[in-house]
């Protein structure tokens, strides 16, 4: 019998502001729920968290069991409690869904680091962030067994980076929440998040943390020219829906000096279960960023029926295929007349939205989980593939 431990506690929404997953925490979430489903003899899971698992996380299937990991600090529960139970009591195998290793080494390790954008773009990074993010990913490629990431982009950027041997690194991709994100979703549930965000139609919607590698300093210059171009009275609004992250400084500054105040609305973060309505009732999404190692705002579009313009940079072409469009994230008239032409030709329009519904039926979560079970299995030597 084999024991792999896992991190679930990012799955589980314990972070510094408790409840409010974004995208890694989605990640780690969705790939519990569906490493679940998949039935391999000789195999038992332990979920460590900091607080009781919820959300579904507490339902365990046979062979699956929780450990709830007390610790007084708001930091360290990584690095030093959860080193402490993997210490005291040995796993065959542990799985960190993100790339923040214990000082423990268990064994056999695999993580998921999901891309590197603080190595290629460091300035868009604050100097805390980045000094903790290049001390994590050192130690965790140096320690890990198998690394994954979720695209080919960042795989093939990791190898790059690390001079590590290509079988050490596996590309799983991310995948949609098609309970949640799909192209029917209620009338009624889209009249109720546009009343509770006092919203009407026509808006743009972005959708992620407010920061500088996501490149909205440029996207408010765009809607900027975008709006003049379709002159006085024009009713579309630009939704940046986001907690704010570092560089929130000058896209305050931004949006005040293209006096745009009254057109860029921002709610901040938007719980997981009106993001969908919200996506949906979009004319288009919008995704500029510099850097992204998957981007799945784009795929959560797509499966709402809403358009996408997302940069042409990193991973996105990767990911949005076909069925999105692309902007130089760097010539912010050039996204302004990508927006515009999606906004005023309704045959494009239309063709995107039936291309974007195909696109994501090439990611599915039960293939990630497969994926990342069978790396599991390799590493621990086990002859099976599921």
């Amino acid at each position: 019998m084999a024991l792999i431990g896992i991190d679930a506690s990012r799955a589980n929404g314990d972070s510094w502001t408790p409840g409010q997953r974004t995208g890694t925490e989605w990640y780690a979430y969705h790939l519990i729920q569906h490493l679940k489903k998949i039935r391999v003899p000789g195999l038992e899971f332990v979920l460590y968290s900091r607080s009781f698992l919820k959300d579904g996380l507490e339902e365990l299937p046979d062979g699956w069991s929780a450990k709830i990991l007390g610790w007084p600090l708001r930091r360290m529960w990584n690095q030093l409690r959860l080193s402490q139970e993997l210490w005291g009591h040995q796993v065959d195998l542990f799985f960190q869904p993100v790339h923040t290793l214990p000082l423990y080494k268990p064994k056999r390790v695999v993580l998921t680091l999901h891309d590197i954008g603080f190595e290629k773009l460091p300035k868009l990074y604050a100097p805390s962030e980045l000094r903790y993010h290049r001390f994590a990913a050192s130690m965790a490629v140096r320690r890990a067994d198998r690394i994954l990431t979720v695209s080919e982009f960042s795989r093939r950027e990791i190898i790059e980076r690390y001079k590590l041997p290509p079988e050490r690194v596996v590309a799983t991709p991310l995948a949609v929440d098609g309970a949640r994100y799909h192209a029917n979703i209620p009338e009624a549930a889209k009249d109720a998040v546009l009343t509770k965000y006092r919203l009407s139609r026509p808006f743009l919607i972005y959708a992620g943390r407010l920061e500088e590698k996501k490149n909205i300093v440029n996207l408010i210059h765009a809607f900027s020219i975008f709006k003049g171009w379709r002159g006085v009275g024009d009713p579309v609004k630009l939704l940046l829906v986001g907690s704010p992250g570092f560089g929130i400084e000058r896209i305050r500054k931004e949006i005040g000096a293209r006096k745009m105040g009254d057109a860029v609305v921002m709610p901040g973060y938007v719980p997981e279960d009106d993001m969908p309505a919200l996506v949906a009732c979009a004319r288009m999404l919008l995704l500029p960023s510099w850097y992204e190692g998957f981007g799945l705002p784009i795929l959560q579009a797509q499966a709402c029926g809403t358009p996408v313009v997302a940069s042409d940079a990193a991973s996105m072409p990767e990911v949005g295929g076909d069925a999105a469009l692309y902007a130089r994230p760097e010539e912010p008239e050039h996204l302004a007349t990508v927006m515009k032409t999606l906004m005023d030709e309704n045959t494009l329009w239309e063709r995107q939205r039936a291309a974007g519904l195909e696109n994501v039926k090439r990611f599915s979560w039960d293939d990630t989980a497969r994926r990342t079970m069978n790396v599991m299995l390799e590493v621990l030597g086990i002859q099976h593939q599921v």
